[in-house]
């Protein structure tokens, strides 16, 4: 008897099992403000599941997610789970620093990629499934009501086309005497991308796969170096602050993120709406948004949290939830049938029609040495509007510089 109770003593007194801890690395903002949105999933997720502690890391932006994961694969520790760029993923399987979620889920993978929405699923890897799309969003023109109706100009009908849109800046800077049209730091790459994606041939030409010197690539970088040369056409330094700068009113028209919406919202003093961005020819259009990464060198305790977290991160209501609060697009389209996101994308409005887009997304350009590629299509962008270089020679250097790098 004495024995049994001492059992009982000890079995009282033993010390709960410690939590599964899995780091969850995120872009706290990257083009919107997400950073407490990621701690309140983490926290409404833990409190199913206990037994899982999710240390959210918050790093600044898209960039330093990757570096971070390298660096860790490079020593061969894990990063544990981690949102980057979409079009990182064949750079981080190269390197090393991922573990396939095709290979990770196992039986799980047909039904869990059965419920992604298949226009978001163009940069997840190809012939595999190495990452999945956990928000998205598309370039889009941001217009500032106000200062249109200012300049005697509606809003009944947006512009459309490249020459529409031309005659729109016009009208709005003759009103201001400045540039009314800010083109985003940081990731105007892909503006330029998205720009000549609708001319039908954009960035990807050529039997290699990437054809920077494409007619469509050099008829949208001659328009914007047309814009830019007669006053039109703003820089903006950093990406984030030109969303900002829209929502404080210093320029009447942007293009950006659809994921910035959210915070136009919250901050924009004015009348505001967003559409499309002007098309050439065609609907297409790059999305863009994060992808959902596995890192790799994963223990079997961590590897197991992770895909239990994976598995909430896709429910209906987390998806809706970070839609809602940043104004990225769900992944899934069950998501889509919930009350916050049937009253966003149902009713007619901006987001109504950014929804009607959908249909038309395509995978973003992406290769195995994406961040330099990237570098090679921004300094193409940079020689034709600081220095003036025709675009088709800029294009030119561009495509050059990127073969070298593919090794084509």
């Amino acid at each position: 008897m004495l024995k049994a109770i001492a059992a009982i003593c000890i079995f009282i007194a033993a010390p709960a099992a410690a939590a599964t801890k899995l780091q969850f690395l995120v872009p706290s903002a990257a083009t919107g403000d997400a950073n407490r949105l990621f701690h309140e999933l983490a926290r409404n997720f833990q409190q199913g599941a206990p037994s899982i502690e999710i240390e959210v890391v918050s790093l600044s932006n898209y960039d330093e997610v990757v570096g971070r994961v390298m660096a860790e694969a490079a020593a061969k520790r894990s990063a544990g789970l981690f949102v980057a760029e979409l079009s990182t993923t064949l750079e981080l399987q190269e390197a090393g620093a991922i573990q396939p979620l095709d290979q990770a889920l196992g039986s799980r993978l047909a039904s869990f990629h059965a419920a992604l929405l298949p226009s978001f699923l163009g940069n997840s890897g190809g012939q595999r499934f190495l990452s999945a799309p956990l928000f998205r969003s598309m370039p889009v023109a941001y217009y500032n009501v106000e200062a249109m109706a200012a300049a005697g100009v509606s809003t009944e009908a947006l512009p459309t086309t490249w020459a529409e849109f031309e005659s729109l800046l016009e009208t709005l800077t003759a009103k201001t005497g400045r540039p009314s049209f800010a083109l985003g730091g940081d990731w105007y790459d892909w503006l330029f991308e998205a720009m000549a994606a609708t001319t039908g041939t954009g960035l990807r030409s050529d039997a290699a796969g990437i054809g920077l010197g494409s007619p469509g690539a050099v008829e949208a970088l001659a328009f914007l170096q047309r814009l830019h040369k007669k006053g039109l056409l703003a820089r903006s330094p950093a990406w984030k602050g030109t969303i900002n700068a829209f929502s404080l009113g210093a320029f009447p028209v942007v293009f950006y993120s659809s994921g910035g919406a959210g915070l136009v919202e919250k901050n924009a003093k004015f009348p505001w709406t967003v559409t499309f961005i002007p098309r050439h020819s065609t609907r297409s259009v790059p999305v863009g948004g994060g992808n959902l990464f596995m890192s790799a060198h994963m223990a079997e305790a961590e590897r197991a949290a992770a895909l239990r977290f994976i598995e909430y991160l896709y429910t209906p209501a987390a998806q809706a939830s970070l839609s809602e609060q940043t104004g990225y697009f769900p992944v899934t389209q069950s998501a889509f049938n919930e009350p916050s996101m049937v009253r966003r994308y149902g009713e007619s409005g901006p987001y109504r029609r950014l929804h009607a887009n959908l249909p038309n997304a395509t995978a973003k350009l992406m290769t195995a040495n994406n961040l330099k590629i990237r570098g090679v299509v921004k300094a193409a962008v940079d020689r034709c509007l600081d220095q003036g270089m025709a675009p088709q020679d800029s294009l030119a250097i561009a495509q050059r510089d990127a073969s070298q790098l593919l090794g084509r």
